[in-house]
């Protein structure tokens, strides 16, 4: 929250971008997953494959995987909670089924 009173631009030119980025509430509830597992299933092995967008083991010094790779983080440290990909080739419909039932 911005101190009352205080203008914007004035609170601006004293924070940094991650302590601003901070000031500004996300409206998620606080919570602890104890550590659960968060599974994403996605198609793997066709042309628009998007697992590179949804997880990144490691930084690499790229500006979108490291972002990516950084949410990941925080979210992970926030909700106490694991983010895995589960990729399923996309012509293997029986197989996207069997795991979205044990899901």
């Amino acid at each position: 929250m911005l101190p009352a009173g205080t203008e914007s631009a004035e609170i601006a030119d004293e924070l940094s971008d991650k302590e601003l980025r901070k000031a500004i509430p996300d409206n998620l509830p606080e919570k602890d997953y104890d550590n659960r597992k968060f599974r994403i299933i996605t198609r793997d092995g066709c042309s628009n494959t998007h697992i590179d967008d949804i997880y990144i083991i490691e930084m690499t010094g790229d500006v979108i995987n490291d972002a990516i790779f950084t949410r990941n983080q925080l979210t992970e440290e926030r909700f106490n909670t694991q983010i895995t990909v589960i990729p399923v080739n996309e012509s293997d419909e029986a197989t996207l089924t069997n795991m979205l039932r044990k899901v």
